[in-house]
């Protein structure tokens, strides 16, 4: 879908409830896709259209791409009324067996020469109905998708927090949380880390920035995350380690996840003495030992590096690290900023994309989303989406060329391809299969 807006540049609501009924299966498998992109943007001229196909396929430069557009150009070539129309359309949709299409097209062929229509129309609408059987939006249901894309669209546009926020917090789309979390970073968006004192259940806005939500902690309970916010509000933040547990029933293992999240950080101590304030409180319980093993010993660095980085930016590693094994995310640091010291030096990125078509990089990337199909002779194929710290890369795997990866692992991949450009749309095109690149010693 991305490359589809990118190769359309939809100016109008119109133009996106266009892009969205493009994208349905019955529309890109019969090659209506790439017609549509190539007659909108002058490269193929449309064919000229009868009086009776004008009014319905002229506004989509003469293909169907809407169901009802079926339904609609049968009734104008026919003269058939709806009810007897939806029967061939219905039929064709469900697949005809050939003794059955053969006696449709003799009634069809009739129909269009009594209302005037020519064979050579005629040929053309059954081409288009014969392949036009697989998934499709009626009108109506591209302009409901249509409107609400375009007023997220103003949204994301003009109030970025408002849009962001809502879209972490509704996340149900097709690419990881994770993946959403580096979009904000991309569109400098300030991101803040959970707090017990400042965090909702979920993401919110707070000041300029989006406030991680307790909910986004992992292995902590939601009916003690829930009592932490509601205790909160009912009687005001709290002062200290020892207040949150003497006022929520939190036990050690919820409190030793809230502190590694960093949910804790309001106390002003650091990690290790939030961690021995934990201790003290549960020692008159015997699972100090939950919290024993960070007193002196701090979260190992993933992925090890064979380098020795400035204390600085060591620290901040670890805590991207903590970030990532207790939320899913890391909040400040690209995520690739942890894998990128493991990597090859002298590696291409994201944004080598805008060379030339045809110049051949070496860059890599975290898979962000993987698509398996098959070629046109049912060889298959598949298209990797890969994020690094500045943006997306679409990657292509031909078949006899690179065999697919079936079940890729979150990466860093290496990736040796070729630039190509569509209709304005850029890929990587590998020329050898991907290499995982596993962690350094």
């Amino acid at each position: 879908m991305r490359h589809l807006l990118v190769q359309y540049q939809p100016q109008t609501r119109d133009d996106l409830i266009n892009v969205l009924a493009l994208i349905r299966p019955a529309a890109a498998s019969i090659g209506n896709k790439e017609l549509f992109l190539r007659r909108r943007r002058g490269l193929e001229p449309p064919p000229p259209l009868s009086a009776q196909l004008e009014p319905i396929l002229g506004e989509t430069c003469g293909l169907m791409i809407f169901e009802d557009q079926a339904l609609l150009a049968i009734q104008a070539v026919t003269g058939w009324p709806a009810a007897e129309a939806d029967q061939l359309r219905k039929a064709i949709s469900n697949g005809l067996p050939a003794d059955q299409a053969a006696d449709w097209w003799q009634r069809f062929v009739r129909a269009c020469r009594v209302q005037g229509v020519s064979r050579e129309i005629a040929e053309h609408i059954w081409t288009q109905l014969a392949r036009f059987n697989a998934y499709s939006f009626c009108k109506s249901h591209a302009v409901s998708y249509g409107w609400l894309a375009w007023e997220v669209a103003w949204y994301k546009a003009h109030y970025p927090l408002a849009f962001w926020t809502a879209a972490l917090n509704n996340n149900l789309g097709m690419y990881p949380l994770w993946l959403y979390i580096e979009a904000i970073k991309w569109s400098n968006i300030h991101l803040l880390p959970p707090c017990v004192n400042r965090s909702d259940l979920t993401f919110r806005i707070d000041g300029e920035g989006i406030r991680v939500g307790l909910g986004n902690i992992r292995g902590v309970p939601r009916t003690i995350l829930t009592a932490i916010v509601r205790e909160r509000e009912r009687r005001g933040p709290f002062s200290s380690i020892r207040d949150l547990c003497r006022r929520v029933p939190i036990g050690p293992e919820a409190l030793a996840q809230l502190i590694q999240a960093g949910a804790c950080d309001f106390a002003g101590l650091s990690r290790e003495e939030l961690f021995l304030e934990a201790s003290l409180y549960f020692r008159r319980y015997d699972e100090t030992a939950i919290f024993a093993g960070h007193l002196e010993h701090p979260p190992p660095l993933l992925p090890c590096i064979n380098r020795d980085p400035a204390p600085a930016t060591k620290q901040s590693l670890a805590e991207a690290v903590r970030q990532w094994e207790t939320l899913g995310f890391v909040i400040e640091v690209p995520l690739m900023a942890l894998f990128r010291p493991c990597l090859p030096s002298g590696l291409a990125d994201s944004r080598a994309l805008q060379e030339p078509p045809g110049t051949r990089l070496t860059l890599a990337g975290l898979v962000a989303a993987s698509r398996i199909t098959t070629t046109t002779d049912g060889k298959p194929m598949q298209f990797l989406t890969l994020a690094d710290e500045w943006g997306l890369v679409e990657v292509t795997l031909f078949p006899d060329i690179c065999p697919i990866l079936a079940s890729p692992a979150l990466g860093p991949y290496l990736v040796t391809g070729q630039i190509e450009e569509h209709l304005g749309a850029r890929t990587l095109r590998a020329i050898q299969r991907p290499e995982l690149c596993m962690q350094c010693s």
